[in-house]
């Protein structure tokens, strides 16, 4: 039922095992802007008009088996997760891809590597050592620089209990 599949926040497509659109929701003719049927779906999504290096129709579609990939440079530089499911559609094997829109997600997971890699490289030549208690977890870290300043090894940087004992009695709360 084309209604509620134009609920949903993801677009949806079946093809053969060429590829070829055989169904596309209305979400995801909205994401191209074009009609997709006959098309085959890295001609009419991926913006460098290739297969995906990890398209599972190439390993051939078995029904019930679901897979998923991450592929960017789609609908304009968009980055997305695809499923996929083997499934009968119309009596013949076909393909069920679900298109989840991850862009920000993945810009933001790319913003926080650079982040915590700059961060790395700041405590490294600065040779300043940093711990860190999560109160949460009870886990505390000692940073390579934080036991190389107090001679320590991995094994010999001091656990929770004993870092607390080392601390002023009216410090410690």
């Amino acid at each position: 039922n084309e209604s509620l599949l134009r609920a949903l926040p993801f677009g949806m497509d079946i093809v053969d095992e060429a590829g070829t659109v055989l169904y596309a929701s209305e979400r995801l003719r909205e994401m191209t802007g074009e009609s997709l049927e006959r098309h085959s779906c890295w001609m009419a999504y991926r913006d460098n008009k290739e297969q995906c290096k990890d398209c599972p129709l190439k390993q051939g579609i078995r029904v019930g088996e679901t897979t998923s990939l991450i592929t960017s440079g789609v609908f304009g530089g968009r980055t997305f997760q695809v499923s996929h499911c083997g499934i009968m559609f119309q009596g013949r094997e076909a393909m069920l891809e679900i298109f989840q829109d991850v862009t920000e997600l993945k810009q933001a997971e790319d913003k926080l590597r650079t982040s915590e890699e700059r961060l790395r490289q700041a405590v490294r030549v600065s040779q300043i050592g940093i711990f860190d208690h999560d109160h949460l977890t009870g886990q505390i870290y000692w940073s390579p620089e934080e036991r190389a300043l107090n001679g320590w090894t991995a094994e010999q940087a001091p656990t929770v209990e004993q870092f607390v004992a080392l601390v002023h009695p009216e410090d410690r709360e």
